[in-house]
């Protein structure tokens, strides 16, 4: 799996033991019954595998499903069932065993009958943990199944196995993901709360697809085609969506900072820094790409080509992952070399005095960033706020292009540029 992809499961499920009232749906129709059918992926005994199944209820906590535990057979499958009564909302945590090893997987029951699970493996186990430690301990309304799996990555998961799954580290880890899911369902929500919702939805139904799809996969191409049905349902889920480029550009820049921030306040291991912040990255990365273009098409400019600029900067976002706890600073340095070939591309569309305008006025957006930076510093009480004040604030930032527009530039053009070069700068002076 790449970097960008996902691989979590979110069926949206919702389970109620008889007599208990547990997990996150209120009204939902009971009388339901639980059958569970997948796979373990992960590196377990097959021979010696035990499948069992909790409710994970509102604190966190677990209360064990009604049933016979289920041996998984020569290929890992597995089904489960129970007469336990359903009420839509309620997580489930699927758990595989086999003495030493240990896999789980997610589920939120929503609906009767046959449900499908993700195969288990390293990225469903650290997700499911995740989850069950944010639901004890965090107060992110956001961080909800589906958003841990959209958000973590293959990568990140199997550092943190090699790195040793304490719950010190289980916690610093959760805390960060925790914080990029808030900064962006932050902004995301004050720009649009219905258009937050909808978007929500609409990430459950692909993940729900998906993790049919790997259930049935059955070669690596399969396995890579439902990770790419994945990723392009996603993408449309944003294109379809009322949010501009530049709104879903403002969360990225709010969920990076959020990441980078928190991972510093708990000093993340720095194997697993180097992950999570990269992870942040990549999305900042693609996302304000889309955002430059959108604002220069706006412009009607078509001779500024930015996709040479962020090919590059993927690849050195992708190389900083080995950097360890220098990762933060080594993608700031690629951010800083974007953004000299970003001014270097632009400059190069232009002529005569025009051009001599933009190349003495382009390092404009250094004073104005590092203001907005001093501004959310004293202003954001949290890793949370800080970054959001930094994501949202650059959509308010009034760049005086008259320079450009004196030496005969047009206005809409004019500010396209100054975009580019802000968003450039923000993340260019991350810390």
């Amino acid at each position: 799996m790449t970097t960008m992809q996902r691989t979590l499961t979110s069926l949206s499920l919702l389970l109620a033991l008889s007599g208990l009232t547990v997990g996150c749906g209120e009204g939902g129709a009971a009388g339901a019954k639980l059958a569970v059918h997948g796979r373990v992926e992960a590196n377990l005994d097959q021979d010696a595998t035990t499948v069992t199944a909790h409710v994970i209820a509102e604190d966190g906590s677990r209360e064990p499903v009604t049933m016979e535990p289920t041996a998984t057979d020569g290929s890992g499958r597995y089904r489960i069932e129970s007469d336990t009564e359903l009420r839509a909302g309620t997580h489930i945590v699927i758990d595989a065993d086999d003495g030493s090893e240990h896999a789980a997987v997610v589920l939120t029951v929503d609906a009767d009958g046959e449900m499908t699970a993700e195969p288990m493996n390293e990225e469903t186990t650290l997700e499911a943990a995740i989850f069950e430690s944010l639901e004890a301990s965090s107060t992110c309304e956001d961080c909800s199944h589906a958003a841990v799996r959209a958000t973590v990555e293959a990568e990140a998961a199997a550092t943190y196995e090699s790195a040793g799954s304490s719950e010190a580290t289980l916690s610093d880890v959760s805390a960060t993901i925790a914080a990029r899911i808030e900064a962006e369902a932050s902004v995301l929500r004050d720009e649009s709360a219905s258009a937050f919702e909808a978007y929500v939805d609409a990430r459950a139904e692909a993940q729900q697809e998906e993790a049919e799809a790997l259930d049935a996969a059955a070669s690596a191409s399969a396995t890579a085609e439902a990770h790419a049905e994945y990723d392009q349902a996603m993408a449309d889920a944003r294109a379809e969506s009322s949010f501009t480029a530049e709104t879903w550009a403002a969360s990225a820049h709010a969920a990076a900072e959020a990441a980078r921030m928190e991972a510093s306040r708990v000093s993340l291991e720095a194997s697993l820094y180097a992950q999570l912040v990269a992870d942040a990255e990549q999305e900042r990365a693609a996302s304000v790409h889309a955002a430059m273009e959108a604002e220069l098409a706006a412009a009607g400019v078509t001779d500024v080509d930015l996709s040479a600029t962020f090919a590059a900067l993927e690849v050195a976002i992708d190389d900083a992952r080995s950097d360890g706890a220098a990762a933060g600073d080594s993608i700031a340095s690629a951010w800083a070399q974007a953004a000299v070939s970003l001014r270097a591309e632009i400059s190069g569309s232009l002529e005569g005095v025009v051009k001599t305008a933009f190349d003495g006025w382009a390092t404009f957006s250094t004073t104005l960033v590092a203001t907005l930076r001093a501004d959310a510093a004293l202003g954001g009480a949290s890793s949370v706020e800080s970054a959001v004040m930094l994501g949202g604030g650059l959509e308010d930032i009034s760049a005086d292009v008259t320079a450009l527009t004196s030496a005969g530039m047009d206005a809409a053009t004019a500010n396209a540029f100054a975009s580019v070069l802000l968003h450039a700068e923000l993340a260019a002076s991350a810390q």
